[in-house]
């Protein structure tokens, strides 16, 4: 479930991280990585998405739990991206380091009693749809 929206979250930031429309544009693992510290807290933690709108946190503390759970994921994998990434390398190891990301988020902040416990915050179906607008 939280799956799906973070992959979508993944796919906006790549439409900043890569604006050449062309499939071959190369960047280095140290910008990708930079890009993608900018991008990430920024895209998890907009108005109305999932991590801003179901964990009792300001739009700052958000950010500073993704971005620190996002450096976790990019130590945990830096070992394994590759120096030079292109859209399609970028787009799946975005959607590895993403996922891993929402997945410390969720849990560490499950755990901490942060997660407000509503039916919206429980239905991934409300926010594919809220994703889409």
């Amino acid at each position: 479930m939280l799956k799906k929206t973070i992959a979508f979250i993944i796919f906006l930031g790549f439409s900043q991280v890569y604006a050449s429309d062309s499939s071959e544009a190369e960047t280095t693992k140290e910008i990708w990585t930079a890009l993608m510290l900018k991008a990430i807290p920024e895209k998890f933690c907009a108005p109305k998405m999932y991590f801003s709108s179901c964990f009792r946190l300001s739009n700052k503390d958000c950010k500073y739990f993704v971005l620190h759970s996002e450096q976790m994921c990019i130590d945990r994998y830096n070992s394994d991206i590759p120096k030079i990434l292109n859209r399609r390398i970028g787009m799946k190891w975005g959607g590895i380091i993403g996922h891993c990301t929402g997945a410390l988020f969720d849990v560490a902040l499950t755990k901490g009693n942060k997660k407000i416990n509503n039916e919206k915050c429980s239905d991934i179906k409300y926010w594919n749809e809220t994703n889409k607008k």
